[in-house]
């Protein structure tokens, strides 16, 4: 996993690999396939209708700011 690998390249364990991802993040929490689906729904809705040519970003804050 990705997590496996960070935390063999910085010599920490899985556990601190993923606590360090997750305090890298403005939410502090792993963006799930739901989450991911609603911004879809929502890109196909009506309401989405007037966005063109835009990145919308699911990623719970995940570089906003730099880890601890």
């Amino acid at each position: 996993t990705v997590f496996r690998r960070r935390a063999r390249a910085l010599g920490i364990s899985v556990g601190e690999a993923r606590r360090r991802f997750l305090r890298a993040t403005a939410l502090g929490r792993m963006v799930t396939a739901a989450d991911v689906s609603r911004a879809v729904l929502f890109l196909c809705s009506e309401g989405a209708q007037n966005i063109t040519g835009h990145v919308l970003e699911v990623s719970a804050g995940f570089g906003l700011w730099p880890a601890p």
